[in-house]
């Protein structure tokens, strides 16, 4: 598929960065990324997000309930670790393989 816009911004890690610098960065790179794109939230109909310090449900609660603050009630979201993004981008999607993601932290 084609990409229609990238944006780069810091930490998104709650664990490094605490919560709410951790919303704003990912709230910036997403604004961000639908104003290069031309789009807005009203258009978006589904957000992936895969974050580094999304290791329990209730972070990937946290992180849903941010998105669901600022877009519209009828997107769908999913929220995963880093790891599953960095899994599914070397496999093709089939989650099949080994990732070694070395960073802030270190994930094998």
């Amino acid at each position: 598929p084609p990409v229609y816009a990238r944006a780069v911004a810091g930490c998104s890690n709650h664990n490094s960065v605490g919560e709410t610098a951790a919303r704003e960065t990912l709230e910036q790179v997403m604004a961000e990324a639908l104003l290069k794109s031309g789009s807005t939230r009203s258009s978006v109909r589904a957000v992936c997000l895969a974050v580094s310090g999304v290791n329990h449900p209730t972070d990937q609660q946290r992180i849903l309930d941010w998105l669901r603050d600022i877009f519209p009630s009828d997107v769908e979201f999913f929220v995963e670790n880093d790891a599953v993004a960095a899994l599914a981008s070397g496999t093709m999607g089939k989650l099949h393989g080994c990732v070694l993601i070395a960073g802030t932290g270190t994930i094998a």
